[in-house]
């Protein structure tokens, strides 16, 4: 995919997206959690997850998933998919979460952070419609999180 070109950006409006983005993405991670739960057979699944980042929680309800033999191959292959989606989109957001948004002496917005054990500042062009498609893309995915975990465990586990 090639970058787009950097704009000049409202930061009003990068704030109303960025704040859509991060709403949508705190779902994802509830359902996560539910997941989580689920997995295990026991509200205290849901302390496998608890307090973890958001890698680490997809990460643990793979390890669960992978345990199930007991649920459809189908469905497990749905799930590791659904978790696959949100380590796109995870990564996708942190970019935004944990950076910061500057502009550059050209008045071009870009979000900048440092990664952990990398030397030096990650850099890249603030895309107002890559938010957007990430909150989008969190949104989908919560959705596909409550029909999984309806069609497996029934819709009244199913938020």
């Amino acid at each position: 995919m090639t970058e787009p070109a950097p704009v000049a950006i409202n930061m009003d409006d990068f704030d109303r997206r960025l704040g859509a983005m991060v709403r949508e993405a705190a779902m994802t991670d509830i359902y996560l959690v539910i997941v989580a739960q689920q997995l295990c057979d026991s509200p205290y699944g849901a302390l496998l997850v608890a307090g973890e980042s958001s890698s680490r929680a997809i990460e643990v309800c793979k390890t669960l998933i992978d345990a199930h033999t007991d649920i459809a191959e189908a469905k497990r292959v749905e799930l590791r998919e659904l978790l696959r989606r949100a380590a796109e989109l995870v990564k996708r957001r942190n970019r935004y979460v944990h950076g910061t948004a500057i502009y550059d002496a050209a008045g071009i917005a870009h979000t900048f952070r440092m990664r952990h054990r990398k030397v030096g500042l990650e850099r890249a062009p603030v895309d107002l419609e890559d938010l957007s498609d990430i909150a989008h893309g969190f949104v989908t995915l919560s959705i596909a999180f409550n029909e999984w975990i309806a069609a497996v465990y029934g819709e009244d586990q199913a938020a």
